[in-house]
């Protein structure tokens, strides 16, 4: 049996992770502000906020040429990096192979999306937008260009370029590149 002054005795992580600090009235470690659990539970309140009304800003266009989030997705992943492979746009979007043959199969049946095989491995399937394709993403990014612009020039560079340094911190792995 413990001594009274000997302090709690640990079983497990959940143990050491939830126990109470001694000493403090609340049982409430005392963080610095950045780090207190509603500070990033907030930041992501916003991003998802952020994410769900930049959506609301293309969607109408998507329903409009009979597309849905994922194809706008895989629109502008492949609109960003011309030539790109099937197997990175897989990396890149993290989404499986049959979910993305329905989407890819889609945007070349409409027509915004070609494919062609790699001069230097012809087993590899490299992807572009066509004029039509290009039209859209163009017309997409002008459909969120103008909110975003608003929030950078409101915050300024210094906060826009720390906001840039957030999301790719959320955007990668350690190790990897998927912004």
């Amino acid at each position: 049996m413990p001594q009274a002054d000997e302090g709690p005795k640990y079983v497990n992580m959940a143990d050491i992770k939830y126990a109470p600090i001694r000493g403090d009235a609340l049982h409430q470690p005392t963080l610095p502000p950045s780090t207190r659990s509603e500070d990033p539970k907030q930041g992501l309140d916003l991003l998802l906020a952020a994410v769900r009304d930049l959506n609301d800003d293309i969607d109408p266009r998507l329903k409009a040429e009979g597309l849905g989030r994922a194809d706008g997705r895989a629109l502008s992943a492949i609109g960003r990096a011309p030539g790109l492979s099937v197997a990175d746009l897989l990396f890149q979007l993290r989404v499986t192979k049959q979910s993305l043959s329905g989407v890819l199969a889609e945007l070349m049946a409409g027509g915004y999306v070609e494919q062609q095989a790699s001069p230097a491995d012809r087993r590899k399937r490299l992807l572009g937008l066509t004029a039509k394709g290009e039209k859209l993403d163009e017309a997409l990014w002008q459909d969120s260009r103008a909110r975003l612009a608003e929030a950078f020039h409101e915050v300024g560079p210094e906060a826009a370029a720390g906001f840039r340094k957030v999301l790719k911190r959320f955007a990668g792995k350690p190790g990897t590149d998927r912004a």
